[in-house]
């Protein structure tokens, strides 16, 4: 059973935990990718601003009347790019980021139990990537937030290692 304020409270714990990763590094270390065709720390930030444009939308309509759970896929790398994130000063991507993810707390928080928790269609029909398997047999909306964070999670340690 998934709860919005606990998904939430833990939402704001991984965004402090992401604004600490990047205070005070410098744009030059940001900017630097691991080798040719790899993101840069920016570039993760940035796809994780893509991943709460495409989840916030998720969130709001897997709220309505839906008999299964709503999780159109997007193209990561053609986002990445085309949002130029490369040339994006980091400052600036970990404040919208961190915007962006505090309104979506608040979403998470106004979610009911009983949306969150609704069955949307057998879980075997969906990939959630970061978290280990729950114990139904069906989807709901509030795995798909729990994994959302753990997304952002796993994203985070690779910052981490970026920006060593």
């Amino acid at each position: 059973m998934s709860s919005g304020p606990a998904v939430a409270a833990d939402l704001r714990a991984a965004i402090e935990e992401g604004v600490a990763l990047f205070a005070g590094t410098g744009e030059d270390i940001t900017a630097r990718r691991p080798s040719p065709g790899k993101w840069s720390a920016r570039e993760v930030i940035g796809h994780l601003i893509d991943s709460a444009c495409n989840n916030q939308r998720r969130f709001i309509i897997n709220q309505g009347n839906v008999d299964r759970l709503i999780v159109d896929p997007y193209e990561q790398n053609e986002w990445v790019e085309r949002s130029c994130y490369a040339d994006t000063a980091g400052a600036d991507l970990v404040a919208t980021w961190t915007a962006y993810n505090r309104h979506i707390a608040r979403v998470l928080e106004a979610i009911p139990d009983a949306a969150l928790n609704r069955p949307l269609g057998p879980l075997a029909d969906y990939r959630f990537s970061y978290m280990a398997p729950p114990a139904t047999d069906y989807a709901t909306l509030g795995y798909l937030a729990q994994d959302y964070v753990a997304h952002i999670r796993h994203h985070l340690k690779q910052i981490r290692a970026l920006l060593g």
